[in-house]
C-alpha cells in the first residue's frame, strides 16, 4: 500500500499518524498539522487531535499547546496583567480600557494596557487615574 508517500505494511494510518516509521509501519505525527485532524485542530506531542492555538478552549486538555488561557488555547500558560490570550495564533494581547481580572477591585486597564485608579477613586494627579484626570483628589 501507498500512505503518506511510502510504501506501507498497511492500507492507512490512524489519526495523527503517518506511514514513515522503519519498514513501513505508521509512526506517530507529533507536535504538527495532520491531514486526520481538522482545520481548528493538530496534532500533539502525544499524537491526538487537539485544538490549536488561538481556538477556543473550556480546559488545558482541549490544546496541544496544553495551555487554557482566558477561554483560548495559548502559546503560553499566562497573560500579564492587562493582557489576554485573545491574539491571532495564541498570544497574548493588551487589555484596554476595561476590567480585567488581573487589576484589583479599585483600579482598571487603562488605553495602554496598565492597571490605574478607576473614577472615584483617590488620586494627587491625572497620572494615577484610567481617565488620565484627578479633580479634588479623586479621578474623574
Amino acid at each position: 500500500s501507498c500512505v503518506d508517500g511510502h510504501c506501507c505494511g498497511t492500507p492507512s494510518c490512524g489519526t495523527c499518524q503517518a506511514c514513515t516509521g522503519a519498514g513501513g509501519t505508521c509512526v506517530p505525527v507529533t507536535s504538527s498539522d495532520d491531514d486526520t485532524c481538522n482545520g481548528t485542530k493538530t496534532c500533539d506531542a502525544a499524537g491526538a487531535c487537539l485544538n490549536k492555538s488561538g481556538q477556543a478552549c473550556t480546559v488545558a486538555g482541549d490544546c496541544a499547546s496544553s495551555s487554557c488561557v482566558d477561554g483560548h488555547c495559548c502559546g503560553t500558560v499566562s497573560c500579564g496583567i492587562c493582557q489576554a490570550c485573545t491574539g491571532a495564533g495564541g498570544t497574548c494581547v493588551p487589555v484596554t480600557s476595561s476590567d480585567d481580572d488581573t487589576c484589583n477591585g479599585t483600579k482598571t486597564c487603562d488605553a495602554a494596557g496598565a492597571c490605574l485608579n478607576k473614577t472615584g477613586q483617590p488620586c494627587v494627579d491625572g497620572t494615577e487615574c484610567a481617565s488620565g484626570s484627578c479633580v479634588g483628589g479623586f479621578c474623574t
